[in-house]
């Protein structure tokens, strides 16, 4: 059975990606991001975000566990 997006756009994110809205059109077919971080911080998911310099537009990353 195929991942679901939301599936798939947490394993990017446990693999030390970043994600913005950009990458996840592109990479995932996926048109709204923000909805789909909800639905997985929902899932007490700890996902940060910070915004792109000069951009109003923010990106999502997780910390690993092995970074301090």
């Amino acid at each position: 059975m195929a991942n679901t997006t939301q599936e798939n756009i947490l394993i990017y994110l446990q693999n030390g990606n970043a994600i913005s809205p950009a990458i996840a059109a592109h990479e995932f077919n996926c048109y709204c991001l923000a909805s789909v971080i909800k639905k997985l911080r929902d899932k007490e998911i700890k996902i940060l975000a910070r915004e792109i310099q000069g951009t109003r537009t923010k990106e999502y990353y997780m910390e690993l566990k092995n970074e301090q």
